[in-house]
């Protein structure tokens, strides 16, 4: 074997070895933002049911999905199409929806699909006790 053919080889194999390991390290942060993005919409729909079921403790039954909508919306998600909102209150509880279309580049051309997340939060107001400082609870700077 000659020395130019292994030297052609090596080149060959470290340009496949190299686009190989780029690819992976993209789909991996990719994957990492899927991640975050989750994590960001279970924490809007978390606010947005506990507002809601706020409301229901309050006795403003009639506006409980109203405000769990709107909270969701003041944490962030953007509530155009084709992104969803689904606020249910009745009763104890409110459930709240959020469903994020999002790009999926590299995920798309791998083959491995989804375009979408969704967050589901059913918060039933029976178990929220709030106390007129409940921020303190917290840990916030509170009087007194």
């Amino acid at each position: 074997m000659s020395a130019t053919n292994l030297s052609r080889r090596t080149v060959m194999k470290t340009a496949v070895l190299a686009t190989t390991l780029v690819g992976f390290g993209g789909l991996a942060a990719e994957t990492a933002f899927w991640y975050a993005q989750k994590r960001a919409l279970q924490t809007q729909a978390d606010a947005a049911a506990l507002s809601g079921a706020y409301e229901l403790l309050q006795g403003n039954a009639a506006n409980a999905a109203s405000w769990a909508t709107n909270d969701a919306t003041l944490n962030g998600f953007n509530n155009t199409s084709p992104n969803a909102i689904s606020s249910t209150c009745n009763g104890t509880s409110c459930q709240v929806t959020l469903t994020l279309q999002h790009s999926t580049s590299l995920a798309r051309r791998a083959s491995f699909g989804g375009t979408s997340s969704a967050s589901t939060t059913k918060l039933s107001a029976n178990s929220i006790t709030l106390s007129p400082w409940w921020p303190c609870s917290w840990g916030w700077c509170c009087p007194g």
